[in-house]
């Protein structure tokens, strides 16, 4: 079970300066029946430029109208990222001549351990200029949970080079399905600003 805190501060709306409380699609109130939801923010420099908070359930049902080549695309994009962070753990392993169950009482996973590098190709985020943040709640708390090198962290980071790598495995279907969300959600499509990031629907 991932462990729990409180929802930090970088996780806040800019907007609000608060906590996300409703669902940006069905507008339900995440504090509220054990709700799990994921928060997204896309940051420029320090400035925050796109965010959400969408429900467990909304987020399934936007990805069930991905199209077939899209699900694809990303499945096997996440899983070829995920072998690369098995491999690179075990590798750990090895050098350090200890056991993953030494290792694990020795770290204790933190926010800033989630998103101090891209989780797909470990890019330092002090030295990331444009980049993503995604973490998972439930009610009023994160769920902290370090995937232990077979999943991804949470929270996680990622660098805009493989946000637009994953761009690059959206079908137009999916992107046109993706636009609408935005249009009917938010007043300009993401990214908009000129050195904006582009949003691509893959972590929520």
């Amino acid at each position: 079970m991932p462990d729990r805190d409180d929802i930090p501060r970088i996780f806040y709306s800019e907007y609000t300066e608060l906590p996300f409380a409703k669902c940006i699609d069905c507008e339900c109130d995440l504090f509220e029946s054990e709700t799990v939801y994921t928060v997204v923010k896309h940051i420029v420099g320090k400035e925050t430029v796109f965010e959400m908070a969408i429900c467990m359930s909304c987020a399934m049902k936007m990805r069930e109208q991905y199209s077939e080549e899209t699900s694809r695309n990303i499945q096997a994009y996440i899983e070829t990222k995920l072998r690369e962070k098995l491999l690179a753990r075990i590798q750990a392993l090895e050098e350090s001549d200890q056991e993953e169950s030494e290792l694990e009482e020795e770290e204790e996973f933190t926010v800033e351990d989630g998103l101090a590098a891209c989780s797909f190709c470990g890019a330092d985020r002090a030295s990331t200029h444009r980049y993503e943040m995604v973490g998972l709640f439930q009610e009023n708390e994160l769920l902290l949970d370090s995937g232990q090198g077979i999943s991804f962290s949470s929270p996680m980071m990622l660098c805009q080079e493989c946000n637009s790598e994953v761009g690059k495995l959206i079908s137009k279907q999916t992107r046109d399905t993706w636009d609408r969300f935005i249009e009917e959600h938010f007043d300009g499509p993401p990214g908009i600003e000129i050195d904006g990031p582009k949003v691509e629907p893959l972590l929520f």
